[in-house]
């Protein structure tokens, strides 16, 4: 028999009233002009959307995008751009991705080549038909995570315009909503995206309820693909509402990491069981003093990237140490393999326009030539490591930005709004000083994510070199100051 289980208490003015009560209750305390125009700003500062295709109204919290995209990734990034902004609560798509020349038929061969090749979805059963541009996707997949893995390798081919995803996940035996519960909570505690503190859970018969205040609507797509575990029928988040005064009246301040090393471990290894890339492979987990070394085997590059990236991104882990190798079940000889990173790099539309030159020796490629972002750079490199066959990715692009010249104190005044707008950094904790161009940050952050958001916020707002001085927050009493090329 399966109970119904409730979990998660809700800090700070949640703890007397259910999140939709206070919801309701409050008022927006961000104006919609004021909303719209940070859009604006952060849809113009990213060189890979067309910001002058897209129309953006606000109308308390609630952001319409209205325009036509060059291809479905574009309009994807728009989208979780926007969601990423302070004050918006939901977002109505209105994109749509232009007409392409290439035929269904073409289209439906490079959809089912797409699957095929990547090393994940190769083994799933899924049927693909495609009309006018739209790709439909049919069979079951292994889970959540696998079905929304099979979209994004989808949504990469040029000439889709959008997918309608009729996947089914595989059935497996019911699970007791308690062990449901017990697991959502384990992961929604885990990811550094999540306050889950702020979320009210419910577990019926299979169904999710989700209840509470998070801060972006980023953040709640978070928490959806969180709650997503295996057994978990269907999710009802009817309830958990996107406020912008979350982050400074309910989010906690200081989250504490894991108080030992051991439960680090086990949250990996439940992320890895959940991961369609990682979980195949098992990776072996060492976690001292909240830093975790990675070893094995993996046949992918990809999966190799995955293990590092769920690591980095888990609560209470400092640092990365990735040494697990990468051997292809099938190597195949550099020649070839270059024809095929050619191909890939061909394939994708927010490089395929871009002249690279590309060398391979050994399964390990070498990426040469000039690129216009640092989008670009890491989004080439994340292409060709998803190839087949390639060992590792040595990135020696080069990032070719125009700088802008303005006064630094206008610079420090526009990275310091860009910490304000970012709903995953606490901009109090974080100081910020310029000279000749050059932004210093100091202060202290709670996990490598925020770090890295707020490297990001301070070249949208202009800075010509970034210097870092900033610290993730004592664990274990330990301090971290990350040494990564900025």
């Amino acid at each position: 028999m399966k109970r119904h289980i409730c979990a998660g208490v809700l800090c700070g003015l949640v703890v007397m009233y259910s999140g939709s009560a206070l919801a309701a209750q409050e008022k927006p305390l961000i104006p919609d002009r004021d909303v719209t125009q940070a859009i604006e700003s952060t849809l113009m500062l990213d060189d890979n959307v067309p910001a002058h295709l897209i129309d953006v109204q606000t109308e308390n919290g609630i952001v319409t995008l209205i325009g036509v995209m060059p291809h479905y990734r574009a309009k994807d990034r728009a989208v979780k751009l926007v969601e990423t902004v302070k004050g918006v609560e939901s977002v109505i798509d209105g994109l749509t991705v232009i007409v392409s020349k290439r035929p269904d038929e073409e289209i439906l061969e490079k959809v089912r080549q797409a699957l095929q090749d990547d090393s994940a979805t190769d083994s799933y059963k899924i049927d693909v038909s495609v009309e006018h541009g739209t790709v439909t996707l049919t069979g079951t997949v292994p889970s959540w995570a696998a079905r929304a893995l099979s979209e994004w390798v989808v949504s990469g081919v040029y000439g889709v315009r959008d997918i309608e995803d009729k996947l089914l996940i595989e059935r497996i035996e019911d699970r007791a909503d308690d062990v449901l519960l017990e697991e959502i909570q384990k992961r929604l505690t885990a990811d550094v995206w999540v306050n889950d503190g702020t979320v009210l859970v419910t577990v019926k018969d299979g169904l999710v309820t989700l209840d509470g205040i998070v801060g972006s609507v980023a953040e709640k797509r978070r928490v959806l693909r969180d709650v997503q575990v295996a057994g978990v029928d269907e999710v009802d988040d009817r309830l958990l509402f996107v406020k912008a005064w979350a982050k400074g009246k309910v989010r906690r301040k200081g989250q504490p990491g894991y108080k030992s090393d051991d439960e680090i471990e086990e949250t990996l290894l439940l992320a890895y069981a959940y991961d369609p890339r990682v979980s195949v492979f098992n990776p072996t987990i060492d976690v001292r003093h909240g830093i975790v070394t990675l070893t094995g085997v993996v046949d992918n590059l990809k999966a190799k990237q995955a293990a590092e990236d769920v690591a980095k991104y888990t609560r209470g882990v400092l640092w990365v140490k990735n040494f697990l190798k990468v051997r292809p079940k099938n190597p195949i000889e550099d020649d070839a393999l270059k024809r095929k990173v050619e191909m890939a790099l061909h394939e994708d539309a927010f490089i395929n326009q871009l002249l690279l030159t590309i060398s391979v020796r050994d399964g390990v490629v070498v990426l040469r030539g000039s690129v216009e972002s640092h989008f670009q750079k890491k989004h080439a490199q994340d292409t060709v490591a998803g190839v087949k066959g390639v060992i590792a990715v040595k990135n020696k692009l080069v990032v070719e930005e125009t700088w802008i010249w303005k006064p630094d104190s206008v610079i420090q005044r526009d990275i310091e709004s860009e910490l304000w707008w970012s709903p995953f950094v606490d901009h109090d904790d974080i100081s910020v000083k310029v000279e000749g161009g050059v932004a210093t940050l100091s202060g202290t952050v709670e996990n490598y994510f925020e770090y890295e958001t707020a490297l990001e916020n301070a070249r949208e707002g202009g800075a010509r070199r970034i210097e870092s001085l900033l610290t993730i927050r004592k664990y274990l009493g330990f301090d971290v100051l990350p040494d990564r090329p900025l």
